[in-house]
């Protein structure tokens, strides 16, 4: 056969390969063997990677459905909590509220049961100053005049009790044109 690519015509004849045992023959069985464990190992990974991601759907799925579950639990738990701290304060007012009735009868006769929102000592001094008042007699009396009564006079000191400052303030206060009897 002449080759198309030598200018001189000359015929190449193609060269056989030995037909066994040649080392190209062990190559090539070489290569198929490493590319079907490659393909193994491939197939491998891939199923695990398969495996593990249902597994990691179901463990989601599985989530949500506790998440679900648990939420309306919650709310079961919580309103039944919740009644039940209700009931506890009810109960625990109720005996404050009789603690206080015995303790301070004329406080309780007079604010009932907003004497709840007292400290003992603002109950205390309610109750001292209701112990005189009957129950109809929490009005105010009216001032007799327009005018308020006069408070008493301020007690000065004796004059050998005040010091310099005192004595001059004391002194101040006077008018002098009546102590020297001019007008």
């Amino acid at each position: 056969m002449p080759n198309p690519n030598d200018s001189t015509g000359t015929v190449v004849e193609p060269v056989e390969a030995p037909e066994t045992g040649t080392p190209g023959d062990d190559e090539v069985t070489l290569l198929r063997s490493r590319t079907k464990g490659l393909d193994a190992k491939v197939t491998a990974l891939q199923a695990s990677e398969k495996a593990a991601l249902e597994r990691a759907a179901a463990a989601e799925a599985r989530a949500l459905e506790l998440a679900q579950a648990k939420e309306g639990g919650d709310a079961e738990l919580r309103a039944e909590l919740e009644k039940a701290k209700q009931a506890l304060s009810a109960s625990e007012q109720k005996a404050l509220l009789g603690d206080i009735k015995a303790t301070y009868p004329e406080t309780f006769g007079v604010l009932g049961d907003a004497a709840l929102k007292m400290t003992a000592d603002q109950l205390a001094a309610a109750e001292a100053r209701f112990a005189g008042v009957a129950a109809g007699e929490l009005e105010t009396p009216n001032p007799v005049g327009a005018n308020p009564p006069r408070g008493a006079a301020p007690s000065t000191k004796a004059i050998e009790d005040m010091d310099v400052k005192e004595l001059r303030a004391h002194l101040r206060k006077f008018d002098i044109s009546a102590m020297l009897g001019t007008d």
